[in-house]
């Protein structure tokens, strides 16, 4: 993610102003590879590597969404 704010830093802030928010990483590097780059620790968080097909990336948005609403 470039700018100034990591996909860490965005993760933390979205948390702590909405507890559980579910978050869909997408990336074109190998889930260890991710590292300190990633999502926050403890935060829950689907990983959708690149390239993906526009019909995996619906699923996994409505699985985050069903999810959300249980």
């Amino acid at each position: 993610m470039p700018g100034p704010v990591t996909v860490r830093q965005m993760t933390e802030r979205a948390a702590a102003l909405y507890p559980g928010v579910k978050v869909l990483f997408t990336s074109g590097y190998a889930e260890m590879a991710i590292g300190e780059a990633g999502p926050a620790e403890g935060q829950p968080f689907d990983l959708l590597s690149k390239p993906f097909r526009r019909d995996e990336l619906a699923r996994r948005l409505r699985r985050a969404l069903s999810d959300a609403a249980s």
